[in-house]
């Protein structure tokens, strides 16, 4: 009996956390086609990246320059020990990338580097698509040819998602019952009336300065205790918030604009293990090991932890792989940012988001961007069920400010509502410690040659042969691999030597250097029709679909499509786009067979059959069940009430019900062994 409840509440358990897969569906890459180009402006000199990948049939051409604008001034990055001491490390901006479609330049794209892959992420205005690394994310079963990158849609994502919490800091009037009401924060430093001014300010102090912090969980889990990847993924996130929060206008209480708000990072902190020391009052270090937190109190020890910095800044931001067991991914004050620090005591201006689920596990970094942008420290509540700030799928779905983590799917998740545009603005004016927009002091080891640098090999710098620590060239020297294409042994290279070889996946012809320079020309076009990637021919220099073809051919809007008969599945098929009232239907136009690995209706074609994903729930209910408490059970059953009755009347009516069925059986045998009798007696 026990074994069946055993069994019984884990097909229970399993039937709960199912639905929570985090992908619907997603592709494998091999590999991203990449060209690199330097280009010197205004004195710095940048690292340019192109770069090429397919997915979903449609080919994404990315144009990057490395470097950020989100590094204040005086930014300053530091290692913190077990102990509390710190050591600061030069962040290596070449790390790092911003910059858009080809062709499309207002579609927002932020990259960075993980070793020697990539992380991309595509924010179109319908969806929002990713490149990521696998680790952490799929099974071995799920990516059958080991590629080392995935790509997916924010319209894919997981269809539970986990809430984002918000608390009430004691200064402030906030919603009720959905009504817009004024803010009034009050700081002795700051009139109600408007933002203090500091004398010869030059430039809008529109600029919010963050103090980020990764705690050992972040560091270790989520970053694999690699600090130049976890400081690149760290300033990943805000450039996505910048331009969210920066492209937004918000207003005040009369609907005048009040412009827009930007971010920058003013100190960031890595821990690198676990910190030992003294509880201060009633709960441990918000890095201790081994502690029961939840968001609550892992936002209050971080606040508490935060007021012996001694320093005002708009917000302060722990980053943590710690799952609450709430299922809560981020948590912040409201209206909170610029509150003054007493020292010991909770502070206000801070919030936190955690990469892990409970019920998921390990979340994507797309999600991760979405959940730190939440505006609450800057004065947003969540939400109200209003027509006005909170709509269906058809007219864009939820807002940004909507109390559950949106995915990203509908055009709304990267906006924020005309109700938090308002409270946003009505509080910004309270915000005594908004600065000027800066720029980073330049330093050597940024990964960038800035000017007065003869070379610059960023964290690299201590391994580069030919730049030394002073951003130098070293004695003999001419130039640097590091940051120069057509360098070879500190020289400049001959002209045999490629430096540009994308083969046929770019559709350009091999470039060489000259000779004569340290940059690398560009490449000339391949001839039309030279096979390319993805059975694609070439097209005025662009690796371009069979479909694609056909449309160049007819004239018509020819489009591709995934045939779903399971004998054309890995077959090429399109379908006539001329008019979109009426498009035709998806028929087979190519008879050739994909090669195995290529997206088919269902999964992937092997050997010219469509077989599908083998995805798998086990490693989501193993992380359930590794971290199930008492107190994650019953908030898990009050939020699942309705399953929780029908399972807990099951495993009470189902026993009864073998029971009360056994004991008629064995009182129907014991009235037919007696009328046998009785027949028998009457016989004789």
């Amino acid at each position: 009996m026990t074994s069946w409840i055993n069994s019984f509440l884990l097909l229970f358990i399993y039937c709960q956390v199912s639905v929570c897969i985090q992908l619907k569906y997603f592709e494998t890459l091999s590999s991203i086609v990449e060209r690199s180009f330097t280009k010197r402006d205004s004195g710095v000199q940048e690292l340019i990246k192109h770069l090429s990948f397919k997915f979903l049939n449609r080919t994404f051409e990315v144009r990057l320059k490395s470097g950020t604008s989100v590094l204040a001034k005086n930014f300053k990055s530091y290692l913190v020990q077990e102990d509390g001491r710190k050591e600061e490390f030069l962040f290596d901006e070449s790390n790092v990338y911003t910059g858009h479609l080809s062709g499309k330049p207002s579609v927002f794209v932020n990259a960075h580097m993980e070793d020697t892959l990539w992380s991309i992420h595509i924010i179109e205005e319908d969806d929002i698509y990713a490149v990521e690394p696998v680790h952490n994310h799929l099974k071995p079963s799920e990516n059958p040819h080991e590629h080392p990158m995935f790509a997916y849609r924010a319209s894919d994502l997981l269809v539970k998602e986990g809430r984002c919490g918000v608390k009430n800091s004691a200064h402030v009037k906030h919603l009720k019952n959905g009504d817009l009401v004024s803010y009034n924060v009050v700081n002795k430093n700051n009139s109600a009336t408007g933002s203090r001014k500091e004398r010869g300010a030059t430039g809008p102090r529109n600029t919010c300065l963050l103090h980020l912090v990764g705690d050992y969980d972040f560091f270790n889990f989520r970053c694999r205790k690699n600090f130049v990847l976890c400081s690149s993924l760290i300033v990943s996130y805000v450039n996505v918030a910048d331009n969210i929060y920066q492209t937004s206008e918000f207003v005040n209480a009369e609907d005048e604009s009040v412009g827009c708000i930007r971010l920058q990072i003013a100190k960031l902190e890595l821990y690198q293990s676990y910190t030992v020391s003294e509880t201060r009052g009633e709960l441990p270090h918000f890095n201790a090991k081994g502690y029961p937190w939840d968001s609550d109190k892992k936002l209050a020890a971080f606040g508490t932890a935060m007021t012996y910095q001694k320093k005002v800044q708009c917000h302060f931001h722990l980053f943590t792989q710690h799952p609450m067991p709430e299922r809560v991914l981020g948590l912040s004050y409201i209206s909170g940012a610029c509150a003054e620090i007493y020292v010991g005591r909770y502070l206000y201006s801070c919030g936190i988001t955690s990469g892990t689920d409970i019920a998921t596990g390990e979340i994507t970094s797309l999600q991760m961007n979405l959940v730190f942008v939440h505006g609450h420290n800057l004065g947003s509540e969540h939400d109200p069920n209003t027509p006005e700030c909170s709509a269906t799928e058809s007219r864009g779905g939820d807002f940004l400010m909507w109390d559950r983590a949106v995915s990203g799917k509908y055009p709304n998740n990267k906006k924020f509502s005309p109700c938090s545009l308002k409270l946003i603005g009505i509080a910004k004016r309270s915000f005594y410690c908004l600065t000027e927009f800066s720029t980073v002091n330049k330093f050597c080891g940024n990964g960038i040659v800035d000017e007065g640098e003869e070379c610059d090999a960023g964290a690299r710098q201590q391994e580069d042969p030919c730049c030394d620590d002073k951003c130098q060239l070293k004695p003999q020297a001419m130039c640097s691999e590091t940051n120069r294409q057509c360098c070879v042994n500190c020289k400049m290279a001959p002209n045999t030597t490629v430096c540009s070889d994308s083969g046929t996946a770019e559709c350009q012809k091999k470039s060489f250097c000259t000779g004569q320079s340290y940059e690398c020309p560009q490449s000339e076009k391949m001839d039309d029709w030279t096979p390319c990637i993805a059975d694609g021919f070439c097209y005025d220099g662009d690796c371009k679909g069979f479909c694609e073809m056909k449309s160049v051919q007819t004239k018509k809007d020819i489009q591709p499509c995934l045939c779903r008969d399971e004998i054309n599945a890995c077959k090429g098929c399109c379908f006539d786009n001329s008019d979109p009232k009426n498009p035709g239907d998806c028929q087979v136009h190519n008879n050739q067979t994909y090669k195995d690995g290529r997206q088919c209706y269902a999964g992937y074609c092997v050997a010219g059959v469509c077989k599908p994903f083998l995805t798998s729930s086990i490693k989501r209910i193993a992380a359930f069940l590794k971290n199930i408490q008492l107190s994650s059970l019953t908030k898990f059953m009050r939020s699942n009430i309705a399953p929780t009755v029908i399972f807990l009347s099951l495993l009470i009516w189902i026993p009864c019900s073998c029971l009360i069925s056994r004991f008629d059986r064995d009182a129907r045998h014991e009235r037919e062994i007696e009328l046998f009798i009785q027949r028998s007696l009457m016989a004789k």
